[in-house]
């Protein structure tokens, strides 16, 4: 008993060391979508038109020590499709780009993967997670890559 209640304190106590608290939490840079990669018609692997666009972003950054900011996004995307017959998959491409001052690429991060559309079900909504390092004075773009 004695050794089982030893390991309890020591996971406690080793999963504190997970957060950072060094970092300072900030107000987040511009995050913008380019012009027509918000929302977008997408063919699903059964050759079907969907609808796909964000649903919405919750976002935190944190300052780093060298004055860039952390930018870590939660991204709820939103399929909405006419035929709800069949199962079927929606190939989808997220990209998250932290740009300088000057408007030249700093960070990416870059997502492909299948969007499971289950059948009678018109709208069905995934989240998912994306973070990029913004230079001082940046900003990010977010956007649904058509492939």
């Amino acid at each position: 008993m004695m050794k089982k209640i030893i390991l309890f304190l020591f996971l406690i106590v080793s999963n504190c060391s997970y957060f950072d608290n060094t970092s300072k939490v900030v107000i987040c840079p511009k995050l913008t979508s380019p012009k027509g990669t918000e929302e977008i018609l997408l063919i699903s692997k059964n050759n079907i038109k969907t609808y796909i666009g964000f649903r919405g972003i919750k976002s935190i950054c944190y300052k780093m020590n060298n004055d860039d900011i952390n930018m870590k996004l939660e991204v709820n995307l939103r399929a909405i499709r006419k035929n709800t017959q069949l199962d079927d998959y929606l190939p989808v491409t997220l990209a998250l780009v932290s740009i300088n001052d000057k408007g030249t690429e700093s960070d990416r991060d870059e997502i492909s993967f299948e969007f499971f559309l289950r059948s009678n079900r018109k709208l069905i909504e995934r989240t998912t997670l994306m973070e990029v390092i913004i230079p001082k004075k940046g900003q990010a773009l977010l956007g649904i890559i058509k492939k």
